[in-house]
């Protein structure tokens, strides 16, 4: 592929990513005059992921109503994570 330096081919190379599909899936912070800013920070945590809330409310109420349950619930256990980010 030979780059070319214009919207076009930069156009054209976003039609062609095979990661856009999950452009939709995330946050988007907005400039005050509703632009989109383009994203490169590199270093960070990202954008955010859309279900992010969702899933941290559904740990909140595993928490509420199992206790330390949580850490063998079937659904996401605690244990099993907590097992997996120390492992190594």
């Amino acid at each position: 592929m030979r780059f070319e330096d214009s919207r076009e081919f930069a156009a054209s190379l976003d039609q062609a990513d095979p990661l856009a599909r999950y452009r939709e899936q995330f946050n988007f912070p907005l400039f005050r005059d509703g632009r989109a800013p383009v994203y490169l920070v590199g270093n960070s945590l990202g954008l955010q992921p859309k279900l992010a809330a969702q899933y941290v409310e559904e740990e909140l109420g595993k928490w509420k109503d199992h206790a330390v349950g949580g850490f063998f619930h079937p659904d996401r256990p605690w244990l099993t994570c907590a097992r997996s980010c120390t492992a190594g």
